[in-house]
């Protein structure tokens, strides 16, 4: 079954933590959807406030070509404000779409929200 995708906003120290909540990013048809989500994860990373944007897919089960998409655009949003985009807690599954795709040069992946958090720092 597929939840609604939505996310959850915090702020640790000056990352920006953005949280899925949903199993499914980018179900076929659902264009607006994915421009909410871009347009929430850009404004995050982009905020004044922080110097970094941690996205955590640790609920995410699948991920559609357009969400793919969407998750450069942000990357490369995020990046021409200067700031630094990790992905955490991706599902394994996930991580060999983007292996296959060769996208792994283009994201930065930690394990889990926690070890992002202290790499930040490092």
């Amino acid at each position: 079954m597929q939840e609604e995708n939505a996310l959850n906003f915090d702020t640790v120290n000056d990352v920006a933590v953005a949280t899925f909540t949903g199993n499914w990013i980018g179900a076929i048809g659902n264009h607006a959807d994915l421009q909410r989500l871009t347009d929430q994860l850009t404004t995050a990373g982009q905020n004044k406030g922080v110097a970094k944007l941690l996205i955590d897919m640790n609920t995410v089960k699948m991920l559609s070509s357009m969400a793919i998409g969407m998750l450069i655009k942000v990357k490369r949003d995020t990046e021409a404000a200067k700031k630094e985009m990790v992905l955490c807690s991706v599902q394994p599954e996930l991580r060999r779409i983007f292996r296959a795709a060769n996208l792994e040069k283009l994201f930065s992946f930690q394990d889990d929200r926690e070890t992002a958090l202290r790499a930040f720092d490092a």
